[in-house]
């Protein structure tokens, strides 16, 4: 993408926009200063793209529209050769390798016990309100967890998913950031991407 496409893309978006630096092997972005937030005019994205595009040498780039403030959470799952897929959820964004508050389940699972997933982490108070803020949607982040844990338990071409960070309020969740690891023999079938 050049740098005028990133512009022209940001305006179709809609302002403000993160910008995300793509490029192979480069997994923590935020880390190595490849993500760009709150870009509030088309100027702030060409200096933006400017600047990841010299210092990462990545011309590649990825822009989504700024998500509204939350709670940032992680979601993923990972293949244990004895048991199966096994599904986290907790606190994401850098508080994942901070904290470790995670909870884990064998999936699938329904609803409830996603809920009872959340009801175990120490920075619950985080989902229910507090300090003045307001509690995030427990329910659709519950069955987000749920379906994801049904689509996993589905999909045994899948080794791993890292989505982080979800951000959850009060209105519901976005995702942010996910990636994926297949193993070498994904059927013809597999490419049907999980919905919520």
């Amino acid at each position: 993408m050049s740098r005028a496409e990133a512009i022209t893309a940001a305006e179709a978006l809609g302002l403000p926009v993160v910008l995300k630096a793509e490029r192979s092997g480069l997994i923590h972005k935020s880390d190595s200063g490849g993500v760009r937030l709150g870009l509030a005019t088309l100027a702030a994205v060409g200096e933006a793209y400017d600047d990841v595009a010299i210092r990462l040498e990545s011309p590649e780039v990825l822009l989504q529209r700024q998500a509204r403030p939350g709670v940032e959470l992680v979601l993923g799952m990972h293949r244990e050769a004895n048991f199966g897929p096994v599904v986290m959820a907790g606190l994401g964004g850098i508080w994942i390798e901070a904290l470790g508050d995670v909870a884990l389940r064998l999936a699938p699972f329904n609803d409830a016990e996603a809920l009872s997933m959340l009801d175990e982490l120490k920075g619950r108070s985080l989902l229910v309100g507090c300090r003045g803020q307001p509690a995030v949607d427990l329910p659709a982040l519950a069955h987000l967890i749920a379906e994801l844990s049904k689509w996993i338990a589905g999909a045994p071409w899948l080794e791993e998913l890292d989505a982080n960070p979800v951000i959850a309020n009060a209105d519901g969740f976005i995702i942010v950031d996910v990636r994926m690891r297949a193993s070498a023999n994904i059927p013809d079938d597999a490419a049907a991407p999980f919905q919520h």
